[in-house]
């Protein structure tokens, strides 16, 4: 298989046998994965969205850790990120929910929740918990 990117033509290749089991195989846009430097950010979180649920992606990243020379997003990081988790920095492409535990793309700022769903829900569920803390509260006081 190849597809055109930029200028020139990526054959893609199965060098190893997790590869061929890479969500990015069974999506319509290869070109996703080898961003150029004016790419616009929503196509680097696009290929994150399906690198989030790929079962392959630990194997990803590691083979783009181990192939620096190799471009494109590996494992969900763009060269420069992987550059940096190199260097010691720490990956913050994606984040863990506070609320389901579930791993989610992050989409610049703080992000606590994959979800508005799931942002509501602790909302909810702190303030019930705040209004049984002051109800043990007025309830000590008053008995005091």
């Amino acid at each position: 298989m190849s597809a055109v990117i930029g200028s020139g033509i990526v054959r893609i290749v199965n060098r190893d046998p997790w590869q061929a089991r890479g969500a990015c195989r069974r999506y319509g846009r290869p070109d996703l994965w080898y961003p150029e430097k004016n790419t616009p950010p929503q196509q680097i979180l696009e290929a994150r969205e399906v690198c989030v649920g790929c079962t392959v992606r630990s194997e990803c990243l590691q083979y783009g850790m181990d192939h620096p020379e190799e471009s494109g997003i590996w494992g969900g990081l763009t060269e420069r990120e992987r550059t940096g988790l190199r260097s010691g920095r720490s990956d913050k492409a994606f984040a863990q929910c506070n609320e389901c535990s579930k791993e989610f793309v992050k989409r610049g700022g703080w992000h606590r929740y994959c979800s508005d769903e799931c942002r509501k829900t602790n909302e909810l569920r702190r303030g019930r918990e705040y209004a049984a803390r002051v109800r043990a509260k007025r309830s000590k006081d008053g008995a005091a």
